[in-house]
């Protein structure tokens, strides 16, 4: 008897020694390995099943070459621990399809062929801390037809759109046709133009490029392409009877459309959107909403501004036209708003839920507790004046609605300004639509949505909704939120607290040194122009300049090695706990274990045996 237990727990303990040593071998890998355990709440280090069979779609090789500076590890180690994420991020794709996916990793130096040819393939170049060279981290897709497709570069602010930017370049392999999204903003210029010349458009305009292709339509446009495949409409003005006719007959051809309505806009100037609301009304009222005259505010979500006057002093309060919803505040539908944390509105106009048939079907997306309503005729501008006179309903405020079905037209005829000639008119849909209906259109300006460190996911829902609309569930999975993540791999988590004890002190030597440079350009600018006079004076300061950017370089690349070195000391510790240390104290607690177990045994056969006895 006692043998057979201690053959059973014999084979347990070994059994468990070979799972344990397993278990930290893989915990080990995640240190310097391929392999990543993911924690993170977005799944920042996983690829999706989504991405990996697009590769597996491939019908022809594709090839990666990644242009990467390897100076660029020297000048910022933060940076350069991004670098092997994204890198290894890029083999996990190539593990999808093996035969038909290749990597390549290029060195670019200064003055070198492989710089030249970054440069010709549209890598954008990224100025050193000496400002006399440029550092590179872009990836160029190809294939053997010669199409090519660029990631200009990796920055550290996208990567929560790592995945998203990589999966776009490869659908666009994998298909014959590119969708189109239309856009007609007549106030915010999305394409401002200058002597025929595009010198600005809006970040989230960006990433519907990389995705679609772009067409700007004209205000006055009374037919809508079966090309279209969405429609952006953005704050138009005294909306003519042909737009609002050729949206009438859109959606009820099936149309997706994306409506981002104001009464009353920010910028570029504070002003009065609409001179025939109801008329516009008119129009959304068949699709079971309509557009408040008045601007809501609220207390609870406002964001903290500092209003006051010269005289009575100044004082940090909550502003309640601009409007910091939280996750709270937007209803998670599927695909759309389910993942998104945080929008943010600026003088946003009410949407109404009016009485309609069951035809179709309307959801607030983002919806007040509560809140207060400001009249147009009022002086929005004066901050200090809107703060005062806030006053509170106990009642919800709709913000923006989803419309999903079937409609009736808001025209009994053709009206006779309209050119109609593509379509044949429709009194009632003869497919389903889709609309998006958002009572604000400043929240898609940068300065709002990209406003410094506190990035809001405004852009995320506008792109999101498009690609939802567009059937295409997977695509629009991979947008994770803006909002900055929390959660880190083990390895990640561990080299950023290492570098936070350094981080204050290299950004002081980044921008002292970023100084000398800018002082050493402008001397030898001027020495050049022969406005500074080569005499010794000037040799002096040109020489300790020069001395004292060597000296902050070697500085910085001491901190650079001190916290890779810190990183790979506290590594090869983890390593040993793991496979040494850990694995020894399981033994222990196996062996601790098995001896009370014995024990017990022999105890109650020692027991028995008396009782018999």
């Amino acid at each position: 008897m006692n043998k057979s237990i201690k053959k059973y727990y014999l084979a347990f303990l070994l059994i468990g020694i070979a799972v344990c040593i397993i278990a930290m071998n893989t915990l080990s890998r995640m240190q310097g390995g391929r392999m990543v355990w993911d924690l993170t709440e977005n799944k920042k280090y996983s690829l999706s099943k989504f991405s990996c069979e697009q590769t597996q779609k491939l019908i022809q090789p594709l090839y990666i070459t990644i242009y990467y500076s390897a100076d660029m590890a020297q000048e910022n180690p933060v940076y350069a621990k991004y670098a092997e994420y994204v890198i290894r991020f890029l083999q996990q794709y190539q593990q999808c399809n093996q035969d038909k996916m290749f990597i390549a990793l290029k060195n670019p130096k200064p003055y070198s062929d492989i710089e030249s040819e970054a440069q010709k393939e549209g890598i954008a170049p990224i100025p050193s801390l000496t400002g006399q060279t440029n550092s590179y981290f872009g990836v160029l897709f190809s294939d053997a037809d010669g199409k090519k497709e660029v990631i200009s570069d990796f920055s550290m602010d996208r990567d929560f759109w790592l995945e998203k930017d990589i999966t776009s370049v490869l659908t666009k392999f994998n298909e014959t046709r590119h969708k189109t999204v239309g856009l007609i903003s007549p106030i915010h210029r999305i394409i401002k133009r200058t002597y025929g010349q595009e010198i600005e458009r809006y970040a989230f305009l960006d990433e519907l490029a990389a995705r679609y292709n772009l067409v700007e339509l004209p205000m006055n446009i009374s037919d809508i392409s079966e090309s279209i495949d969405t429609l952006i409409v953005v704050a138009p003005p005294k909306m003519p009877i042909s737009l609002m006719f050729a949206l009438d007959q859109y959606v009820l051809r099936g149309g997706k459309l994306i409506m981002l309505l104001d009464t009353y806009i920010e910028e570029p100037e504070y002003k009065l959107t609409y001179d025939n609301l109801n008329e516009i009304n008119g129009l959304l009222k068949n699709w079971g909403i309509e557009l408040a005259d008045t601007v809501v505010g609220t207390q609870q979500y406002g964001q903290k501004e500092f209003v006051g006057d010269s005289q009575n002093g100044w004082y940090q309060t909550p502003y309640p036209l601009w409007i910091n919803l939280p996750k709270s505040a937007i209803m998670p539908i599927e695909g759309i708003s389910s993942e998104i944390k945080n929008i943010q509105l600026r003088s946003a106009s009410e949407i109404k839920e009016l009485d309609h048939d069951n035809d179709f079907i309307v959801t607030p997306i983002l919806k007040l507790e509560k809140g207060g309503v400001y009249d147009l005729s009022d002086n929005l501008k004066d901050k200090q004046n809107i703060v005062k006179s806030y006053k509170e309903e106990q009642r919800e405020f709709i913000l923006g609605s989803l419309i999903k079905g079937k409609f009736h037209s808001a025209f009994t005829n053709i009206p006779q300004a309209v050119t109609f000639k593509e379509h044949n008119y429709l009194f009632y849909s003869n497919q389903p639509a889709q609309i998006l209906v958002i009572g604000d259109s400043d929240f898609i300006r940068d300065n709002v949505w990209l406003n410094g460190t506190n990035l809001n996911d405004n852009g995320q829902l506008i792109l999101k909704t498009v690609e939802m609309f567009n059937n295409e569930a997977e695509m629009a999975a991979l947008y994770k939120s803006q909002t900055k993540m929390t959660q880190e791999s083990l390895g990640s988590t561990i080299y950023s607290k290492i570098a936070e004890q350094y981080l204050s002190e290299i950004s002081r030597l980044q921008n002292e040194l970023q100084q000398l440079i800018e002082e050493h350009n402008n001397l030898r600018v001027l020495i050049e122009e022969k406005l500074e006079t080569f005499n010794a004076m000037t040799a002096l300061r040109d020489s300790e300049i020069r001395e004292k950017i060597e000296e902050l370089q070697k500085k910085l690349q001491y901190y650079s090695y001190k916290i890779k070195d810190t990183f790979s000391s506290k590594k090869q510790n983890i390593i040993f706990i793991n496979l040494v240390a850990f694995p020894f104290l399981i033994l222990l607690a196996w062996i601790g274990v098995y001896g009370w177990i014995s024990r017990r045994s022999l105890n109650k056969i020692q027991e028995k045996f008396n009782d018999n006895k």
